[in-house]
């Protein structure tokens, strides 16, 4: 069993949502099931080293162990690259492929992350 959850961006305080964020990892933290969590958040993880609120956030998903599948940016302009989408996961590493496809479709590159199936018993 794997539990999937897609967060929509903030329009408000970087904070604010970090509070959130640890409200709903605590609550799915308690099931004791691995979880994927992703989506266009808007929050620059390129920031993390100069924007405390940015840290914050980052450090909100390690203290569950999760771990950021996208390291590269999501969003390229001529004049920016922004890293804002967003996959975090507990399952580890050898259980997943993420990746960005590279196309012109919007203005974000689409992320994606393969979950390999678990061995099933009979």
């Amino acid at each position: 069993m794997h539990n999937w959850g897609n967060i929509s961006a903030p329009r408000y305080d970087i904070s604010a949502f970090t509070k959130n964020i640890c409200e709903i990892l605590h609550n799915i933290s308690d099931k004791k099931l691995p979880f994927t969590i992703c989506g266009d958040i808007n929050i620059n993880l390129m920031q993390q080293n100069t924007i405390p609120q940015v840290r914050n956030y980052v450090n909100a998903y390690k203290s569950y162990n999760c771990l950021e599948l996208i390291s590269k940016p999501t969003r390229i302009t001529p004049s920016s690259s922004t890293l804002i989408d967003h996959i975090y996961t507990t399952l580890s590493l050898d259980k997943v492929t993420p990746g960005i496809l590279i196309n012109d479709l919007s203005d974000h590159l689409p992320i994606f992350v393969l979950v390999k199936p678990a061995h099933v018993e009979n």
